[in-house]
């Protein structure tokens, strides 16, 4: 008999305890089957108490990340803030809620950057741009170094609104922190910087450093400016 023929017409006692006869494999097969071909058939909330007890095993849970709801993660990182290990967790970020990812990202930061295999790196693709914002804030306050990120880590992440009011504000100090932004800031940051360059309010810039990265209509007003001071 072909028993995985018969996974996508069995309910779901019968599933679980053809998930059973896998479980308790040596090598986690039964009959030509593994929990990856029961996956997509067997209950939310079942699954996420066996993703659980695998974690608790100390095995890898990242197979189960597409198919368990967010109950399911909240307990897995209920394990990791305990101190167990989670393996595989790292493949399954972008399946978790905005909150998951950065109560994750808490964790891995506490860590000192690193956790189980999960750089804190990989987790900012999946974090919520608000909560990408005030890290960048955090960062900037303890002078852009934090455990285990940078500034320049999270730029890429980081909402163009409060690139381009961090760029300004170096920017019209004349802080060399402006230049790093740069190439992050959008053209109306720059056309704010021109206009207010061209309005003598910023003594302190070296307007040059920006010209590669200004707007050609702004390029043009500082230069016609230029000449009708000169």
């Amino acid at each position: 008999m072909n028993i995985r023929k018969l996974i996508p017409l069995l309910d779901e006692d019968d599933l679980n305890e053809l998930a059973k006869k896998v479980a308790q494999a040596p090598d986690g097969v039964y009959e030509g089957i593994s929990m990856k071909n029961l996956l997509p058939f067997m209950d939310e909330d079942e699954l996420g108490k066996r993703m659980l007890d695998e974690a608790k095993a100390g095995r890898d849970i990242s197979q189960y990340g597409p198919f368990v709801d967010e109950d399911a993660f909240d307990s897995v990182l209920d394990l990791l803030e305990s101190g167990q290990i989670v393996k595989g967790l790292a493949r399954s970020v972008q399946f978790m809620e905005d909150e998951q990812v950065g109560r994750l990202m808490r964790l891995t930061l506490k860590n000192g950057g690193s956790l189980d295999g999960i750089d804190a790196r990989s987790i900012l693709p999946f974090m919520d741009e608000d909560d990408v914002d005030r890290m960048f804030e955090d960062l900037e306050t303890n002078g852009g170094e934090g455990l285990g990120l940078s500034l320049s880590d999270l730029l890429p992440f980081v909402s163009d609104e409060k690139i381009d009011e961090a760029f300004l504000f170096y920017a019209r100090k004349g802080d060399p922190r402006a230049k790093k932004l740069a190439k992050y800031a959008d053209d109306d940051a720059f056309h704010k910087l021109a206009q207010e360059f061209i309005g003598g309010k910023l003594a302190n810039l070296n307007i040059e450093d920006y010209y590669p990265f200004m707007d050609e209509d702004d390029i043009k007003a500082i230069f016609r400016d230029y000449l009708h001071r000169h």
